[in-house]
């Protein structure tokens, strides 16, 4: 299932007093499938700090994952998924591992991918999931959550 979207993810946020970074995400279209799901995003970083090159930042990855793994979630469970419309499950990260052997810093076109290796009901509402997130196969989260249907 194919869904074209306009949506920004991004994050605001300062390590030194008074410089910040801001990093954003565009989405372009979210491709969801039995086991995976994919995103075509552009990104733009800004920042204050003297000495921070363009770069993807940790901070917003399990952002972007959030986001990816909602549309997947909602087609696994049968959920109309709607980007602007009410929450239907709620994400509880257990556990997340970020890879970022070197800076990375393209802006256009990425691609981002994520690998469900399980997905268990826990109870009626409660599910287990864990899987692997890659970003143009460079950065990798590894990831264990619990998904709530609200």
């Amino acid at each position: 299932m194919l869904f074209k979207e306009e949506t920004t993810i991004g994050a605001v946020f300062n390590i030194m007093p008074d410089a910040y970074v801001k990093e954003t995400f565009h989405l372009r279209e979210i491709k969801v499938e039995e086991n995976s799901a994919f995103a075509l995003f552009d990104r733009n970083y800004e920042s204050q700090m003297q000495h921070s090159p363009n770069h993807l930042t940790m901070t917003v990855l399990p952002l972007l994952t959030q986001r990816l793994f909602y549309a997947w979630a909602c087609h696994k469970l049968q959920l109309a998924y709607d980007p602007a419309g009410k929450e239907l499950i709620k994400i509880w990260p257990i556990r997340t591992e970020l890879i970022y052997p070197a800076l990375y810093n393209e802006d256009n076109l990425l691609k981002y991918e994520i690998k469900v290796e399980a997905f268990r009901k826990l109870n009626a509402s409660k599910y287990y999931v864990k899987g692997t997130s890659y970003i143009a196969d460079k950065i990798t989260l590894n990831a264990e959550a619990v998904v709530f249907v609200v």
